[in-house]
């Protein structure tokens, strides 16, 4: 998982990377977020507008978000 994103990553994985960093936003809401967001990559790289390496980091965004939330909801 990078540190941050290049300057002219996409926008659906700019910001699906922004959701990824933000811990403030209620979990109900940032999961539903991150479930629209990975739908948006899956979506985009099927009408060709996401490379393969894209859509991957995508996956793995959401994947780490997920992880996230579920430290937030074991701590809590």
């Amino acid at each position: 998982m990078p540190q941050q994103l290049e300057a002219d990553a996409p926008t659906v994985l700019q910001q699906q990377f922004a959701l990824y960093q933000d811990e403030q936003q209620p979990v109900e809401e940032r999961y539903q977020q991150a479930q629209l967001y990975r739908e948006q990559v899956r979506q985009s790289f099927e009408a060709g507008q996401l490379t393969l390496a894209q859509r991957a980091l995508g996956e793995e965004i959401f994947l780490a978000t997920a992880q996230n939330i579920v430290d937030q909801l074991r701590a809590s």
